[in-house]
């Protein structure tokens, strides 16, 4: 009887753990680790008492909940693809080194993946570069330019690579010609959008939307 009753907690165990993984994509390893203890399980049955063979069963049922269990966590914890909010963290920081030199043609002498920085100090004469720093963002460099004018700060940051995501519910703004998502996150405003296949990010902590739309659509 308790052969039994052991029997069909192992077979709803199993299908409860094939239903599970059947929704999931392991790593063809883990599969194989799999298959090779079942086999492994199988042969040996008909070797052993009754009562050894339920307990391979279990054994066989252990394994399997641990492939689930380890495909879900690298699922959800996996290398994460990024978000512009990763960005926009980084144009927030200080800058750790010196302004890039200033171009002739409005442009500062720092690039990330082709796109050059502009210099907004042409246009707006009381702004300027101030400072750059390099950080990682998703395994991929994100370069950022610190713009100032007096005590405010605006910092200007190119991620290399694809484009990171972005909140579906975040408002879009077409700003002369330019699809730019609008977002915050405690007293920070920043701005996105994409150019070349990169995503840019213009983030501050005082200045005004306005101000950040007309320097993107001056990039």
């Amino acid at each position: 009887m308790t052969d039994r009753l052991d029997r069909a907690a192992s077979e709803r165990a199993m299908a409860r753990i094939r239903a599970t993984a059947s929704t999931v994509r392991a790593p063809q390893s883990l599969r194989a680790a799999v298959a090779q203890e079942r086999l492994a399980v199988e042969q040996a049955a008909p070797r052993r008492p009754r009562g050894l063979i339920v307990a391979g069963a279990a054994a066989s049922a252990a394994v399997a909940l641990a492939l689930v269990v380890v495909v879900l966590v690298s699922g959800s914890n996996g290398t994460p693809g990024g978000s512009v909010a990763d960005a926009a963290q980084v144009a927030l920081r200080a800058p750790t080194d010196g302004p890039p030199a200033r171009t002739s043609d409005g442009h500062l002498r720092m690039s990330v993946g082709g796109i050059t920085f502009p210099d907004y100090g042409a246009r707006w004469k009381r702004w300027r570069a101030v400072g750059t720093r390099t950080d990682t963002v998703a395994g991929r460099a994100a370069v950022t330019v610190v713009f100032a004018r007096g005590a405010e700060r605006v910092g200007y940051t190119i991620v290399d690579g694809d484009p990171l995501s972005v909140p579906t519910d975040a408002p879009r703004i077409a700003y002369d010609g330019l699809d730019v998502a609008v977002l915050r996150r405690g007293d920070a405003r920043y701005i996105t959008w994409e150019k070349d296949g990169h995503t840019c990010v213009l983030a501050t902590r005082g200045t005004d939307l306005k101000r950040l739309l007309s320097f993107a659509a001056n990039d």
